[in-house]
């Protein structure tokens, strides 16, 4: 049996619809925990996607006005930022488009910033917003961290919630967060 996967990240339960219309799918693969797609509409918005529920989608067109999406991202981040002068460590539980890390890692204020995403696909789709990104995939304040070691420096963990692991990796003092 062949299935469609414009129709399996159609988001069938919230919209209605069986399909995505006249986006162009540029990802799609069935992970061990869930099936993620990548997407882009003729708007030029880029969504990705964990089991048709769409987790990010970000403007690829940087002078573009910003998603609804992207407002949320910054304000993760920014939140945050807005309650301390300095942050040693900071957590992001689930990856995405990597965009909540990123704006992280704009700021000075931030030493380091450790993400954990259960689902190794969900960075490797990612990688199609990496130009707008950048630092999520490149920042030196982004280090490998304990899970399956992937290149592009995010935490992969297997059959634990993002929460128990970062939980676990800071009771150690050398790993303590300042911010989950």
């Amino acid at each position: 049996v062949r299935f469609d996967p414009r129709m399996l990240a159609s988001s069938v339960y919230r919209h209605g619809t069986t399909s995505i219309g006249d986006a162009r799918m540029l990802y799609y693969r069935d992970g061990k925990t869930a099936s993620v797609a990548v997407y882009e509409n003729a708007s030029g918005r880029r969504s990705i996607a964990t089991n048709g529920k769409v987790d990010a989608g970000l403007m690829m067109d940087g002078q573009a006005p910003p998603s609804q999406d992207e407002y949320t991202m910054a304000l993760l981040a920014s939140l945050p930022l807005s309650m301390r002068d300095r942050y040693d460590r900071v957590g992001v539980i689930g990856f995405g488009s990597g965009m909540t890390t990123h704006y992280l890692l704009g700021s000075p204020r931030v030493r380091h910033v450790d993400t954990v995403e259960i689902e190794p696909l969900m960075v490797e789709g990612a990688r199609l917003f990496r130009t707008r990104v950048p630092r999520a995939f490149g920042d030196p304040r982004h280090p490998e961290q304990r899970g399956v070691e992937l290149d592009l420096r995010v935490s992969v963990v297997r059959r634990q919630d993002g929460a128990r692991v970062l939980a676990h990796v800071y009771r150690h003092a050398e790993r303590r967060s300042d911010r989950v």
